[in-house]
């Protein structure tokens, strides 16, 4: 076939020149761009693990370095009088720091014989707080009412039994919860035995 006869045939058939050109064109592109997703494919893009999955991992190496005899302590929350067999804690002292290690209990639970002040009462349960690696519960039982240990000795906000504030509605029951959480979690407490 000469020169001629190809200019010929492709005036004749332009229209399958362009459909041609057009796939290759689309073929080149399909190329580079499978190529390129190919490439960013290969590399590997790191899962980042969320603060859950740390803390999860945290909480299994720590219970992994743990014995039987400390886990068992762990499901355990006692009197600080209990540990120490003798009388009223108010601050920490030698035989109950001897105490929590001997007995690495998973919280302690204070009345209001453990509470003078609220200096005091800051200090002792920082002190219980940084007294295990497990960070211990710092519990109390603050319900209002009659039930009232930091209310009646370092004189958080004064409430009545929650039952005295029903026909007040939820929003109110919230609210009164809302003030008892932020008194005691002041003095360092991070758990209420409160209805």
């Amino acid at each position: 076939m000469n020169r001629n006869d190809f200019w010929t045939i492709a005036k004749r058939n332009w229209r399958a020149l362009v459909y041609l050109l057009v796939l290759t064109v689309l073929a080149a592109v399909l190329v580079v761009v499978c190529v390129r997703r190919g490439q960013e494919a290969a590399q590997p893009t790191p899962t980042p693990r969320t603060s859950a999955e740390v803390r999860k991992d945290a909480a299994q190496t720590l219970l992994d370095g743990m014995t039987t005899r400390e886990k068992i302590c762990q499901l355990l929350i006692v009197q600080p009088e209990v540990l120490t067999g003798g009388s009223t804690v108010t601050g920490m002292t030698d035989s109950l720091a001897a105490a929590l290690r001997e007995y690495p209990v998973g919280g302690v639970l204070l009345s209001a014989g453990n509470m003078t002040s609220g200096e005091q009462l800051a200090a002792l349960t920082s002190a219980l707080s940084a007294a295990d690696a497990t960070a211990p519960l710092v519990t109390v039982d603050e319900e209002g009412g009659r039930v009232a240990r930091l209310m009646n000795t370092v004189g958080t906000t004064k409430l009545n039994s929650m039952y005295s504030y029903r026909s007040l509605g939820t929003q109110s029951a919230y609210d009164n919860a809302q003030t008892l959480a932020h008194d005691i979690a002041a003095y360092g407490f991070n758990t209420d035995f409160a209805p």
